[in-house]
């Protein structure tokens, strides 16, 4: 069996589950990193790649959690709100009959079935120094959701702890709910982030227009239409930079973090 194959399989029926429930309930999604990568350069995935990544603007993505029940038989949208022991402000959705452990989150309570990536949009403050407060934020409500970093340096693990330390358990809540409210607040710039992956460093996050994430370009994605930034392009040229060109032969490998992976059976017979 060609796993990367099989694990692409999954993929594609899981995003076509979420296209379907986004199309059918007036919800905008849009391909991003290496999927719309994948979708501009090769009409389908990188080759050498398999995870498939969306963004949604916040206030869609808020939409989506009511719609949670639309997800039945192996699909599941997971979310902090969904999946107590998930340590993650972004959602997931997963293929409950397949198998896909992760090294950092084995020892977690959690549906551990292939997934595909959603990553909230958020609306970029006007100010640098609102900007600057809003990353700071980010990084501290990761932390509070999903405690310390496991990699992102012994610093940031020790920033984390400080983090923990000062906002006991019985306040968290309450100061998860501030910067939620904080950084979903519309703020009338035309401009959009997103506070996960390379996206973001510790006082630094690539800011997109907005105008790129407002009507979705229909795009050929493994012979299905799916949608991507209005104007890709120009979303994977801030992204990217020269994103046409393939990296060397030698790089172009996916790095897996998986201690099993089994597109056949449900990770609950690896428990």
């Amino acid at each position: 069996m060609d796993i990367q194959k099989e694990i692409q399989r999954v993929q594609l029926d899981l995003v076509l589950k979420f296209d379907e429930v986004c199309r059918n309930h007036g919800l905008k999604y849009f391909l991003a990193c290496g999927t719309c990568i994948g979708a501009v350069r090769y009409r389908g995935f990188i080759p050498w790649d398999d995870d498939i990544d969306v963004f949604m603007k916040i206030e869609d993505v808020e939409k989506l959690l009511c719609l949670k029940g639309e997800f039945k038989d192996e699909y599941f949208l997971q979310s902090k709100e969904t999946d107590k022991h998930y340590g993650s402000i972004s959602l997931r959705l997963r293929n409950s009959n397949t198998t896909y452990i992760e090294k950092d989150e084995a020892d977690l309570d959690i549906n551990h079935g292939i997934y595909m990536d959603i990553y909230p949009l958020y609306y970029a403050p006007k100010s640098k120094l609102g900007l600057e407060t809003n990353i700071l934020l980010s990084h501290i409500y990761k932390v509070l959701v999903g405690g310390p970093p496991k990699n992102h340096g012994a610093v940031f693990k020790y920033l984390s702890i400080v983090i923990l330390k000062a906002i006991p358990p019985k306040k968290r809540n309450v100061a998860i709910e501030k910067i939620e409210n904080r950084l979903k607040k519309p703020v009338g710039t035309p401009f959009v982030l997103t506070y996960f992956g390379k996206d973001i460093s510790f006082f630094h996050a690539i800011i997109y227009s907005s105008e790129w994430f407002e009507t979705p370009k229909e795009i050929d994605f493994e012979g299905y239409m799916l949608w991507a930034p209005t104007e890709p392009e120009k979303y994977l040229q801030c992204r990217y930079g020269d994103f046409m060109n393939p990296p060397p032969k030698e790089e172009q490998v996916y790095h897996h973090n998986c201690i099993v992976v089994d597109p056949t059976k449900s990770y609950m017979e690896y428990k």
